[in-house]
This record gives structure tokens, sequence and C-alpha cells, in this order.
């Protein structure tokens, strides 16, 4: 039975790993990229309490579902919450760009085993720093030792790109632009 239940949690931690994180290609913004708040027709970031939020039902960058967009100039972060395009719900996965900290960070839930995943990625340079489990326990050497270290840096580095491509599109500006302002 131990065997059982190593192996399936072995699974599902490879296969959690391949969506991992990594880096993302020149965003091809140019330094004279737009500051607008606001670009695409009816897309609009509005100041709530020193923040600037949206929500996108429609965004279908993440899988399908939509977003929950909050940017914290003071904090330099922006906050990509999944939410139910349906209903507005909010999904337990997120994507956080913390330019304080030089940090992606993307919150990975995986309804088939019930798993929570935290891949962190350096802002600058792409690369994956840590996966940790829901416990906040780092699993990275685990996910080295399966092989995975390399997948697991890809399935981010195209979130993040997706995100970033998303962003410029619909308000005219780099999600780091508006987070820094």
């Amino acid at each position: 039975m131990k065997r059982i239940l190593v192996s399936v949690a072995a699974a599902a931690l490879i296969g959690v790993a391949a969506t991992g994180c990594g880096s993302s290609a020149d965003s091809g913004v140019s330094a004279a990229a737009s500051s607008s708040v606001a670009a695409a027709p009816g897309a609009t970031l509005t100041e709530q309490d020193g923040k600037l939020v949206d929500r996108d039902p429609q965004a279908g960058v993440v899988e399908g579902t939509g977003f929950d967009i909050t940017i914290d100039p003071a904090a330099q972060t922006a906050l990509f919450q999944t939410i139910d395009p349906s209903t507005g719900d909010a999904f337990q996965n997120s994507a956080l760009f913390d330019y304080a900290n030089g940090t992606f960070v993307r919150h990975v839930f995986v309804s088939a085993t019930g798993s929570a995943y935290v891949y962190t990625c350096d802002l600058a340079t792409g690369e994956l720093q840590m996966v940790q489990n829901a416990a906040g326990e780092d699993v990275s050497e685990a996910v080295r030792g399966q092989g995975r270290w390399e997948s697991a840096g890809s399935g981010s580095a195209t979130q993040r790109a997706d995100i970033e491509k998303y962003f410029e599109a619909r308000y005219g500006m780099t999600v780091e632009q508006a987070a820094t302002a």
C-alpha cells in the first residue's frame, strides 16, 4: 500500500512539475509603450484603495479561465487570479509578478490529486528558483531527481509570456509598467 501511495504521489509531482516555470522571451515591448491605463475598448484598470483592478471573465489566457487583476504599485506587484468565466468565482490558480522581489510566482492546484504547488522564478532571468508543495516545503530536489526540472521551467515561461502579451494588448502597457508606475 505504501508503495502505491508513493508511486501516486511521485506521478502527481511529475505531472505538476511538467507545468512549472521558466524564462519568457523578450516581450517585444518598446520603451515608448503607452503608460495610459486604458487601451482596448472597454478595458480599464480602475483605481480602488490605491490599487488598480479589473475583471475579465473571458480572458481565456490560462486554460479558458477569466482573470481578476489586482495591481499594487506601492508593493510593485501584479496578481492575476484565475476565475470561473461563468460565475466569477475564484479558482485556486494564480500568477503573481513581484517586481520588488524580482520574482514570478505561480500557484497551481491539481484537482486530480488535490495537491497544490508553488513555482518561483526569477523575473530577470526566467530561471526556476524553487518548487514548493502546499505545506511550503521545498520539493525542488524531488523534481530534479525525477528529471523534470527543465520541463517544470517551461510551463510557466509560456504562461508568463501569454499573460504579458494579453495584458499589453488589453491595456496598452506592460505588466511591469503598470506595477512599477
